[in-house]
């Protein structure tokens, strides 16, 4: 069959029953024949063979009842990387991009040592991102955390993709089994699950049915695991630090009084890429 005819098929809303978005289509399509989709798009009389019509059908069923793109294909793209993804992962989310520009910004400021944790660190995109970017900061320590073991294999495999040396994967629930050293410059950034309960019984199938619901949801209001960092980071008794946090926005004005435990740090909210509060910045300057 055609590629053409199988795009027919099942992008075409008057003729397919249940028909997936083009850009799906064409992303499932790249995977199954290993050909980019500028060729693809550029020739939908090209015949695929009979394993290909057969695998890229199963996807294309699969993708029907919701599963996720990323899932189908093991990977997503990240600030220019592609980096695995599996059921024990979050998918990185292009707003999530935004958190890297701002870490690095801050990052470029130190004249001194830093000791960079990213706890809930899942597929590894962030802190593997952030120490890929900032390679030639010799001095720097990486270091990524899950309480999910799973989760930790996905961001080594990643590691190694990367060819990656500098960064320290450690099983951790938040700081539980995390030595700070004091002596450094220490930047948390922490992408914890936050999204309310209720909430997160009305997301769309694709989260609620195949994302880990361990890295999503976080109590009444989302902020669980916030306040359990904030408590710890308390009973560490950190006084060099910065914290970068990705929030729902309804939770910018409760995130900041739960910091203001800290004062007189300085609390900074920042928007994603629609122009919502999706990130809190906080530090001494």
């Amino acid at each position: 069959m055609t590629i053409g005819a199988i795009q027919k098929i099942y992008t075409h809303p008057q003729v397919a029953t249940s028909a997936i978005a083009l850009e799906d289509f064409f992303v499932l399509l790249s995977h199954v024949t290993s050909k980019p989709k500028v060729f693809l798009l550029a020739h939908p009389e090209h015949d695929l063979t009979s394993e290909e019509e057969v695998a890229l059908k199963d996807l294309i069923e699969r993708r029907k009842n919701h599963e996720p793109v990323a899932y189908l294909i093991g990977h997503k793209e990240f600030y220019g990387r592609d980096f695995r993804v599996t059921p024990a992962t979050l998918i990185p989310r292009p707003e999530t991009e935004v958190l890297i520009e701002e870490v690095l910004g801050h990052l470029k400021t130190f004249s001194s040592p830093a000791a960079v944790f990213d706890i809930g660190t899942g597929s590894g995109a962030i802190i593997l991102t952030l120490a890929e970017e900032m390679s030639l900061q010799k001095d720097f320590l990486y270091i990524g955390t899950d309480i999910s073991p799973n989760a930790l294999m996905v961001a080594k495999e990643n590691q190694k993709l990367l060819n990656n040396t500098s960064v320290v994967f450690q099983e951790s629930d938040l700081l539980k089994n995390i030595i700070l050293p004091q002596e450094k410059n220490i930047c948390i950034i922490a992408n914890l699950p936050y999204v309310p309960t209720k909430m997160y019984e009305e997301t769309e199938p694709d989260v609620q049915n195949f994302e880990p619901r361990i890295a999503l949801e976080s109590g009444h209001d989302g902020l669980d695991h916030y306040r359990r960092l904030i408590t710890e980071i308390q009973e560490k008794k950190l006084t060099n630090f910065s914290l970068f946090l990705e929030i729902d926005p309804s939770q910018t004005n409760t995130l900041s009084e739960l910091l203001s435990v800290f004062s007189p740090m300085v609390t900074t909210v920042i928007q994603d890429l629609a122009g919502r509060e999706r990130f809190i910045k906080f530090s001494s300057s």
